[in-house]
């Protein structure tokens, strides 16, 4: 079966400057010329008194370091989040309808991040939701992604994984991203996460 791709969507490219990601987060490893297969993942707090929302933070990791990353979680985290998301989520359905859009030439990357992916809340009445997506050099892979899932959903699924993961998350954010205090602390309140 063909893999079928488009063009990174501007939502996905760097806030700062409206570029792909060039580098991998953790390794440095480029990722567009040498066609490498990666995941960009932004968080972002919507302010709606003000309809305006900031990018708490963004990074592409490639697929070998997000492996390397997910050993360090529980066995029994990874489990739970195996068995939250197929419960609220029926990927298959998902990757169909998306393959059969892509197809058509009829998929749009904004039908897919409208909604929380496990609540369908509308992103609009989210304070702040987590959006990814799955690369090949420059080409957005159409798969179960892209996505968004929002706060409540976050916390909910927070509230299955155990300390070891959530410490080892907060550890690669902190290592990482390089937050400063007051946002670290921001983030260690909510229920923002390195997925």
């Amino acid at each position: 079966m063909q893999q079928l791709s488009i063009p990174i969507p501007p939502v996905f490219k760097q806030k700062f400057n409206g570029k792909p990601f060039s580098h991998c987060l953790v390794c440095e490893k480029e990722l567009i010329a040498s066609g490498a297969h990666y995941l960009i993942e932004k968080a972002v707090r919507r302010y709606k008194d003000y309809n305006s929302e900031d990018i708490v933070f963004e990074y592409a990791i490639c697929t070998d370091c997000h492996q390397h990353m997910l050993v360090h979680y529980s066995q029994e985290s990874l489990e739970a989040m195996r068995a939250f998301f197929a419960e609220h989520v029926d990927f298959k359905l998902r990757q169909e309808t998306m393959r059969e859009m892509a197809e058509k030439e009829a998929f749009n990357t904004g039908d897919w991040i409208r909604n929380c992916l496990v609540r369908g809340t509308p992103v609009e009445n989210l304070e702040e939701y987590q959006m990814g997506c799955e690369c090949i050099g420059d080409r957005m892979i159409i798969s179960s992604m892209p996505y968004i899932i929002g706060g409540p959903a976050i916390d909910e699924l927070t509230m299955q994984l155990s300390n070891e993961t959530i410490d080892q998350m907060r550890g690669l954010m902190d290592k990482f991203l390089g937050l400063p205090p007051d946002l670290r602390k921001l983030l260690n309140d909510s229920g923002i996460l390195i997925l």
